[in-house]
């Protein structure tokens, strides 16, 4: 059951999000997640966030996610987002907005 091994140039538009510190999943499986989808060619945004487990606090309170890690990637090219905003319920809404606009 490892979604690395669907990633697709086809697939949609994916945002993850994982707390460091989490005790179920580690946050490497999302590394690896993102790693996949970018050497697919797909298109997808991760955002690493520390002090956080496997609940999503920074949604509802930003500064949770103040120190966060984001890297995004596109056509197999990749890099980070300095100063990312964090995934608060309008950038997530503004995430999946976006790639329903843009036709991926």
């Amino acid at each position: 059951a490892n979604p690395a091994r669907y990633a697709r140039r086809s697939s949609p538009p994916l945002l993850i999000l994982h707390g460091q510190d989490d005790p179920l999943v580690p946050e490497h499986q999302s590394a690896l997640l993102f790693d996949a989808i970018r050497d697919a060619g797909g298109r997808a945004r991760f955002h690493s966030i520390p002090g956080v487990g496997h609940e999503y606090p920074y949604v509802t309170d930003p500064s949770r996610a103040k120190d966060q890690t984001v890297r995004w990637t596109r056509d197999g090219e990749d890099g980070t987002v300095p100063d990312a905003p964090a995934p608060t319920w309008e950038t997530i809404e503004t995430f999946i907005a976006e790639a329903l606009s843009s036709g991926d």
